[in-house]
């Protein structure tokens, strides 16, 4: 009670209030005061019959009590009975992750009110429709919960999912929970099914039938466009259509007097009240025969006339309807919206005068088609819709799950047939028979549907019928794996052996490893996950061989493709084999690195040796080292550290060979020292066999050339060019590099001089010439050329080995001596003996005005690059180029870029020349 006391405040706070509302601490309007005192009351006697529900009543949350604090009467008293009966103090002795005491409350108000409220079944199929997940009923426990519900176990489970993260952090370092990110629907079923494990939330299946009136039925009052039975009887305003013909042509439309009489033209009254429609047409035929001689008369009904009914009971929209006088109770209740789930659909009664004529079981209608009972309403006609009455549900393998309403004393076998059948899936050694028992608890029982005492289980209303499926696996089968020509289920026989599953290698794939088979086993009832493995090959060239392993059933034979990975077909059995493993069990895998066709984990099957391992891994490659294997183990000394060992094994050895395998053992395969791939050479130019070459390693130059047969006449030995290919790869990652920098100060240049004076010819031209070597170097491509000194190199002075790749080009002996840069006439001149470069640049018309003459280099054919001032005697092939001269300055860096780039290029374009290429 005290507790109650200290709550009742917090029951009337609300977001809401306006700002008159005069509120204090914790509370609301002041005239709430004697409604907080009330539930004060309330939680104290909860607290008095289930002390923890009172102890989660001091935690609860604003909206529980606000929904507390608007109960009736009547939800007040029924919510108390529900706690005094014990359920909920049984509810909460489960474990610390159930589901709080405000939010079981919250769901017991919530489905009180569900109860008191007569069409609350018309929301839940409205809602229903607009979520088809909801409106099934099946499968996820979390879609029959209302959205109230869904909300509070959406929090529960989020916060259970935040104290597991907390507690699987580090120590002194808990997971952060704030951005923990809310249950899945897997999470939630699975946290329902732990909160509730004993039927609360059983597959409870939506009420058969009731859909029937979910679609528009349409205007159903004015019915005129079907055929009039022979037997209607007619009534007062029922027009009948006249047609004479013969000696005279009319036509007439007579109405049905309130007294039953038909006021027919040249015949008087006819009386026509209580006769169907065939005695009327005999009738009036009849009459007009013999009253009017020569003329004949064709009778049909028009327009029907309308009759007022009344639809009571558990309808969406009772009252009284005008309806045609051919309307049926089907079309009555199609007029009225329908029956909602509180309703029955097997005992709609008709009643005339008090007294019920006849019973609709439209389970008739819905299961075999028949409308014998359909019958034709007349004025006056009450159609009443009783309650729901006793129910039964049934999931599972059967035709049609769901809630059946039950006639009579029904059995189990009745069920399922207005089910529509079993399933040729359904278990039926084994269904569940939820029960409510004496309204005080669930309870479970186990039927054999395939005796008939398990059939003729009498049923109860509330009953839920559970039929599960056989089990979800095959048995007596084996199952082909991998490399097999036609993979899938094979039948097992007793004695089954390797050569049975696999009687032929063409079985197999054309690149399949044949001599490695990996068979996945269960073992005992726990059905443990083991690994063996055998030969295929062997096994069918000697049967009798122990490679021939007898299968057992729901083995797994694994065959390998000899080409690619493995990994796809091993990943789900190292899955299981890590799943299993404890903390007194090793996860039986191994691992194999190092020169085999296919590295990677594997399964330790037992026993294991080193050789079988490599021949799981497909055996080596080529250059891979049988003396040396190395064998890696871990293992713990004294349970407190770790040790690693390394030992050698010679596969050579038979015996070492066969040394076993431990868990987390792994072999590393060597390659051989000394093995190279092939090697090759080119030889370009003017030798007598120019082409490629396979050298061996550390081979020179010189023997290259010998083998070459030597040079022709045409060779100029100071021209050769030796590149090389990783020499290339650096020199072009380099050209990109200047090339970035120079496009950085061209842009900086620009800023500079931007709007200022200084903006003239020689910013214009720096600029245009930063833009050219920029388009150069996106084409440039290097040469990766090493200076060498070809007669030091042949006399044995300067040996050169050569590498994989490696190219040599001999050219002929050049004629002429080009100038490029900053002169009057950039050109080539042809060689001439005693001329100094010097003599060169006058031949270009010397130097131009904006050349950097302390700058000029010259780019030697054998490929060295010196200043103009420090060079040799000019040679046949060589380049002088000169290069241009711009402000000091901010500039300078972009000047030195430029300058370096010219010569990156100088000398590409000098090799190029001396080769020929242009």
């Amino acid at each position: 009670m005290i507790v109650g006391l200290l709550v009742s405040p917090l029951a009337w706070r609300r977001s809401s209030d306006s700002s008159q509302d005069w509120m204090f601490p914790g509370g609301r309007l002041l005239n709430k005061t004697l409604r907080g005192a009330w539930f004060a009351v309330l939680v104290g006697m909860l607290g008095a019959i289930a002390p923890e529900v009172a102890w989660s009543a001091t935690v609860v949350d604003p909206q529980t009590l606000e929904a507390l604090s608007n109960l009736s009467d009547a939800e007040r008293e029924a919510l108390m009975q529900r706690y005094q009966g014990g359920s909920a103090a049984r509810e909460d002795e489960q474990d610390a992750d159930r589901i709080p005491g405000q939010m079981r409350m919250s769901t017991g108000i919530e489905s009180l009110r569900q109860q008191d409220r007569g069409n609350r079944a018309d929301q839940k199929r409205s809602h229903a429709d607009s979520d088809p997940q909801k409106g099934a009923r099946q499968g996820s426990r979390f879609d029959q919960l209302n959205r109230d519900e869904q909300v509070s176990m959406s929090r529960a489970c989020l916060e259970r999912k935040k104290r597991r993260a907390n507690r699987e952090g580090n120590a002194g370092q808990p997971k952060t929970t704030a951005d923990a990110p809310a249950c899945t629907a897997v999470e939630l079923d699975d946290y329902l099914g732990a909160v509730y494990p004993f039927g609360r939330f059983l597959e409870r299946p939506r009420p058969f039938g009731y859909e029937l009136f979910d679609q528009d039925a349409g205007e159903l009052s004015s019915i005129t466009d079907i055929p009039v039975p022979t037997d209607y009887m007619l009534g007062p305003g029922d027009k009948v259509e006249v047609q004479l013909f013969g000696k005279e042509n009319r036509r007439y439309v007579l109405t049905v007097t309130r007294d039953g009489i038909l006021q027919f033209p040249q015949l008087g009254p006819i009386p026509v009240a209580g006769m169907s429609f065939d005695e009327v047409q005999e009738l009036l035929q009849a009459r007009v025969a013999d009253s009017m001689i020569g003329v004949e008369a064709s009778i049909t009904m028009g327009a029907l006339r309308s009759i007022r009914i009344f639809v009571l009971g558990d309808v969406r929209k009772p009252g009284s309807y005008t309806v045609s006088s051919l309307s049926t109770v089907t079309h009555a209740l199609f007029a009225s919206g329908g029956i909602p789930e509180t309703g029955s659909l097997r005992g709609v009664q008709v009643k005339r005068g008090g007294e019920v004529v006849t019973t609709l079981d439209l389970y008739d209608l819905l299961l075999r088609g028949d409308t014998g009972d359909d019958m034709v309403l007349e004025p006056g006609d009450v159609v009443f819709i009783p309650p729901v009455g006793k129910t039964a549900s049934i999931s599972g393998e059967v035709v049609r799950p769901a809630t059946y309403e039950l006639r009579g004393s029904s059995t189990v076998s009745e069920l399922i047939e207005l089910s529509g059948g079993l399933l040729p899936t359904a278990y039926l050694q084994s269904a569940s028979l939820e029960r409510v028992r004496r309204q005080t608890d669930r309870t479970i029982a186990t039927l054999d549907l395939t005796a008939s005492k398990g059939k003729d289980t009498a049923l109860q209303s509330g009953d839920h019928l559970q039929v599960y499926s056989v089990f979800d696996r095959a048995e007596n089968v084996v199952l082909l794996t991998g490399a097999f020509e036609r993979p899938g289920l094979l039948q097992w026989k007793e004695g089954m052996r390797i050569s049975d599953a696999i009687p032929d290698l063409r079985r197999l794939k054309a690149r399949a490893d044949a001599n490695y088979l990996l068979i996945r086993r269960e073992v005992g009832p726990e059905r443990r996950i083991e690994t063996i493995s055998a030969n295929p090959s062997a096994a069918l060239r000697d049967p009798g061989s122990p490679e021939n392993l007898l299968l057992q059933s729901r083995d797994q034979l694994v065959v390998f493709p000899n080409q690619g990975t493995r990994e796809d077909l091993l990943e789900p059995i190292l899955d299981d084999l890590r799943q299993q493993a404890g903390m007194n069990q090793d996860v039986q895998i191994v691992d194999i690195t190092g020169r085999v066709k296919a590295p990677g984990e594997y399964p330790l099957t037992a026993p294991m040796t080193v050789s079988e391992l490599v021949r799981a891994a497909g055996g080596g490659v080529d250059d891979s080292y049988p003396r040396e294997v190395e064998v890696i183990r871990r293992t713990i000394v004294n349970g407190q550290r770790r040790e690693i060992t390394r030992n050698v094994i010679d596969l050579s050895d038979p015996e070492a060979a066969r040394t076993l395998l431990s868990p987390y053992d792994t072999v590393n395969v060597r390659p051989i020292q000394g093995w190279y791939k092939t090697e090759r050479v080119q030889l370009l130019g003017e030798v007598k066999l120019p082409g490629e070459y396979v050298i061996q390693p550390n081979e020179t130059i010189e023997s290259v050339i010998r083998r070459a047969g030597g040079f022709t006449q045409e060779a100029y030995l100071p021209g050769t060019i030796f590149s090389r290919e990783e020499i290339r790869a650096r020199q072009q990652a380099e050209l990109a590099r200047q090339g970035q920098r120079l496009k950085s100060e061209l842009l900086q240049v620009q800023l500079d001089y931007r709007g200022s004076e200084k903006a003239d010819v020689d910013v214009v031209r720096v600029r245009q010439l930063g833009a050219l070597l920029a388009e150069e170097l996106e084409n440039a491509q290097a040469l990766g050329r090493i200076v060498i000194d070809m007669e030091a190199t042949l006399s044995g002075r300067a040996p050169v080995a050569l590498r994989d790749g490696d190219a040599i080009t001999i050219p002929r002996r050049p004629a002429e001596v080009t100038v490029l840069g900053e002169v009057s006439y950039p050109t080539t001149h042809l060689y001439q003996e005693g001329f100094s470069y010097k003599d060169y640049l006058q031949q270009s018309g010397g130097f131009s005005s904006r050349a950097d003459r302390g700058s000029t280099f010259v780019v030697r054919i054998n490929g060295e690059v010196s200043a103009l001032d420090r060079a040799d005697a000019p040679m046949p092939g060589d380049v002088v180029i000169v290069p241009f001269k711009v402000d000091r300055g901010r500039g300078l860096f972009m000047t030195a870029t430029i300058a370096q780039i010219i010569g990156q290029l100088a000398i590409t374009a000098a090799s190029f020349k001396t080769i020929g290429i242009f």
